[in-house]
């Protein structure tokens, strides 16, 4: 009885220790960058802090697209609007408003968007399936008809379609691509 006692005795505040040292798991923001938190898009994305960022859409009346979208403050002249597509650099994430992409399959949604890009005069080079943060896509590389390069990546969390548009000047692209690669891969739904 004795040696339960002291069993008891002893496992008690081991017990009370491990409970209150174990880690806990939380989100790590990286270092260098902010956290963007946009409820009205359902996103949550880090960027870095010496990135813009604006949001668009989100009038339920006009079917336009809700999202964000990242600059490098380096590449904004500031007498210019920064909201303005044209900038050399920009890293966009949306949510498709339309009706149509409510609940539209994967595959359906790649379909639809390259003969959009097609539409518009942009030329996809190649699509690939891709997967980030455990999400399934497709990736389409693109020649905009700006002579831009980039890349949209389409994914879907139902009944809500999405995507990435990552958008550059050809000088440009390689020095950026790194960053919007870190900035897709601590992408999280709110």
């Amino acid at each position: 009885r004795i040696n339960i006692m002291l069993k008891r005795t002893l496992l008690l505040p081991l017990s009370l220790a491990l409970i209150l040292i174990s880690p806990t798991i939380t989100y790590a923001q990286q270092p260098g960058f902010l956290r963007y938190d946009g409820y009205t898009v359902g996103v949550k994305i880090d960027y870095p802090n010496d990135w813009v960022y604006n949001q668009y859409g989100g009038n339920i009346f006009s079917n336009e697209d809700v999202g964000v979208a990242f600059r490098p403050s380096s590449t904004i002249n500031i007498t210019k609007d920064y909201t303005n597509q044209s900038t050399p650099v920009t890293f966009q994430v949306a949510k498709q408003y339309d009706l149509p992409y409510k609940n539209m399959p994967l595959k359906m949604y790649l379909d639809y968007a390259k003969k959009l890009q097609s539409t518009i005069g942009n030329n996809v080079t190649a699509v690939e399936n891709v997967t980030f943060n455990g999400i399934e896509g497709y990736k389409l590389n693109i020649k905009f008809n700006d002579g831009n390069v980039g890349f949209t990546i389409l994914f879907n969390k139902n009944p809500e379609s999405y995507y990435f548009v990552y958008n550059a000047e050809p000088s440009l692209y390689d020095k950026y691509l790194p960053i919007v690669n870190q900035m897709i891969n601590t992408f999280q739904f709110s």
